[in-house]
């Protein structure tokens, strides 16, 4: 069987990460990132145990990259009162196999990317795509230039191009860094998001803030929260808006698919937002095995939206709950719901249903004959 072409649009985290796994079965991947560099300017992130089992089966170490073990959390409020506390990977067997970890995900985004170029994949830097030719399964790229595939895979952010197209605190860095973020009404900052040029602009991770309106936007707060934030580099403060997105009608259309952020932005109270895209990048290539036709690829993008949409339905309305002060109650089940799933196994499971379903509708029909 012909391996599958397959071009991947954007290079962020579910971008390389489906590239690894679909490469890995045999097929020809190609990533066109806009970026020149290929380099993530970003933040740290929380990567729970079933984000981190669905990155080993990739064979990407998070710790190894620099991530550092999350065996702790305190919750604190803005007047230094300890909230809640909560002791992870307890289990020296479990933690084995999935760790909660607290990653950079500049560092997370290299060793994918790294990943993906052992694994074959071509990646161009600096390309920006400007159509899409869903009925032909064709790119344009900013060049001028026509590239076609077997499948397109947008994976392109929450401001994605190709979804407008189709119509569908912590350390990290070995401990050497120590990550704040902080969120805020937006009407605090207003005078300077005032200064963006655009909504893409104003999610970006690199749009430089004063310290001066970082301090007046805490004022009041504890004293010790304060003095984190005098310890930074006044030039290293990064304002970008939080969104999230109502459920698609789809993302997929023919041979045309959405992952991560570009299908499914969420609020990052939840610990899901990169969880999801990982999840969703083993799901899709879990689908897309060695010997799989072209001709099938429109059915097993439509299994991935049905495994993957009552999951991320559940998470996006949980972090909502949580943004507005409301998701206090069941977070022990939340978190087993969330991290205790193994994205890998689910996907093996479903396809061999499937499967199943299709053979004896194919037994069926040549009965009826």
């Amino acid at each position: 069987m012909a391996p599958l072409n397959i071009i991947i649009v954007g290079a962020g985290i579910a971008g390389p990460a489906a590239a690894i796994g679909l490469a890995g079965n045999g097929h020809r991947v190609t990533i066109y990132e806009r970026s020149t560099t290929g380099q993530e300017v970003g933040y740290a992130f929380r990567i729970t145990p079933n984000s981190d089992r669905c990155l080993k089966h990739l064979g990407i170490d998070t710790v190894v990259g620099g991530a550092v073990a999350a065996n702790r959390a305190r919750i604190f409020n803005s007047h230094g009162e300890l909230i809640r506390e909560a002791n992870e990977n307890t289990d020296p067997e479990m933690a084995k196999k999935a760790t909660s970890v607290f990653a950079y995900r500049p560092q997370l985004v290299k060793q994918l990317m790294d990943a993906a170029r052992s694994s074959g994949v071509q990646i161009e830097t600096g390309v920006k795509v400007t159509s899409v030719d869903v009925d032909n399964t064709s790119l344009t790229l900013d060049s001028g230039a026509t590239v076609s595939a077997d499948l397109i895979i947008g994976a392109d952010g929450v401001h994605s191009a190709i979804r407008s197209i189709i119509n569908i605190v912590y350390p990290v860095d070995h401990g050497k860094l120590f990550n704040v973020t902080i969120c805020h009404p937006a009407h605090l900052s207003d005078k300077e998001a005032d200064q963006e040029q655009d909504n893409a602009t104003a999610t970006s991770y690199n749009h430089k803030v004063s310290f001066e309106t970082v301090r007046d936007v805490h004022k009041g707060w504890d004293p010790r929260a304060i003095r984190l934030l005098e310890l930074a580099d006044p030039e290293g403060f990064r304002i970008w808006q939080l969104m999230d997105m109502d459920e698609l009608p789809r993302c997929s259309r023919n041979y045309t698919a959405l992952l991560g952020d570009a299908c499914h932005p969420v609020l990052p109270h939840s610990f899901s937002g990169a969880s999801m895209a990982i999840e969703d990048a083993i799901t899709l290539s879990e689908f897309l095995e060695r010997d799989v036709e072209r001709k099938e690829i429109p059915g097993l993008l439509k299994l991935c939206e049905d495994v993957r949409k009552p999951r991320v339905a559940r998470l996006r309305e949980r972090a909502r709950q949580t943004a507005e002060g409301t998701g206090v109650e069941g977070r022990a089940e939340y978190m087993q719901f969330l991290a205790g799933h193994d994205a890998v196994q689910f996907a093996k499971e479903r396809l061999a249903e499937y499967k199943r379903e299709r053979s004896q509708m194919r037994t069926g029909k040549q009965t009826q004959l």
